[in-house]
């Protein structure tokens, strides 16, 4: 998968949280009460696609650099991601305006995000190792002592004339 999918597919999937938890919140108050939980939901969601793309670069930046420099940049990265995080959810805890579940909900949408990309990548390859895989065109080349169908046979065949070839040196059939 390219990192530009994945990326399409977390922010897909982070919106669709996003508009659960805002209709959950809906469905829970239903009335004006609800706004700041949906206020605070998108915040943290916008902060979840803020570190998506984050991430997304710092993914193709550090393919280009050498080892070192490549984990610094990621542990920078991340560090910095988890700053923006820490502050929207102080900003969300400071201002009575933006509820602060509401943003932990977008927030944490990121992770739910990943685990269901996961989960459905897996169901994707489970679906496709399902159907059986055809062996190399050549495996007689890869292992000469590998049996195929051709030399299996005449594998079977030598045991047979083995076997005759026994029955005849030992005085043939019993009467």
């Amino acid at each position: 998968m390219d990192i530009t999918d994945i990326k399409r597919k977390m922010i897909a999937a982070i919106g669709i949280l996003a508009a659960v938890f805002i209709a959950a919140s809906a469905v829970y108050y239903r009335s004006a009460e609800c706004l700041p939980f949906v206020y605070g939901t998108l915040l943290g969601s916008a902060v979840s696609v803020l570190k998506v793309i984050m991430l997304a670069r710092a993914v193709g930046k550090s393919l280009s650099q050498d080892t070192q420099a490549a984990a610094n940049h990621v542990r920078l990265n991340h560090l910095l991601r988890m700053f923006i995080s820490g502050a929207v959810l102080v900003l969300a805890a400071l201002v009575d305006a933006i509820s602060l579940w509401g943003a932990a909900a977008g927030v944490l949408s990121f992770q739910l995000a990943l685990y269901v990309l996961k989960a459905t990548s897996k169901n994707a390859a489970a679906k496709t190792s399902i159907t059986p895989q055809a062996p190399p065109a050549d495996t007689q080349a890869l292992d000469p002592q590998a049996p195929t169908e051709k030399n299996q046979t005449s594998i079977e065949d030598a045991q047979a004339l083995g076997a005759e070839t026994q029955n005849s040196n030992t005085g043939g059939d019993e009467h």
